[in-house]
């Protein structure tokens, strides 16, 4: 069994602390909302073409609000606030370490201040290795 147990994380956005979810109700919605499916997701958050992760980004961050607890008349506007905000790295390192907590979960250390880094290591890790064996 993994030591990742949760799949809700809490990352500072925006000066804010906000927890994101994406439960399976969350990822259906997502591939509805952004017309791309699983297997596409993560390729489009990695992507270093802003036009890929726009598609996705305020869809995720929405629905990962709304998983994380937030009323929903609250959450669209806060995750169009972060896409029109954020810098580009910042937006991808939220989407990757949100994808990698709704698949694969957090660990309590790495939601400590300052282990961001590490978090969006091993997601990264993850869904490298989770598309490679997606495709074949």
């Amino acid at each position: 069994m993994s030591a990742y147990t949760r799949n809700a994380v809490e990352l500072k956005v925006l000066g804010e602390p906000r927890t994101f979810r994406l439960r399976l109700v969350e990822l259906d919605r997502l591939q509805e909302d952004s017309g791309a499916d699983l297997f596409d997701i993560p390729e489009m958050v990695r992507n270093t073409n802003p036009k890929h992760l726009a598609k996705v980004a305020p869809h995720l961050f929405r629905l990962g609000l709304i998983g994380g607890g937030m009323h929903r008349s609250s959450a669209e506007p806060l995750a169009e606030r972060m896409v029109e905000e954020m810098p580009f790295a910042q937006i991808r390192a939220c989407a990757t370490v949100i994808l990698a907590a709704a698949l694969e979960g957090v660990s309590p250390d790495e939601e400590a201040p300052g282990k961001l880094r590490g978090a969006l290591r091993r997601a990264a890790s993850i869904w490298q290795t989770l598309t490679r064996s997606m495709r074949t």
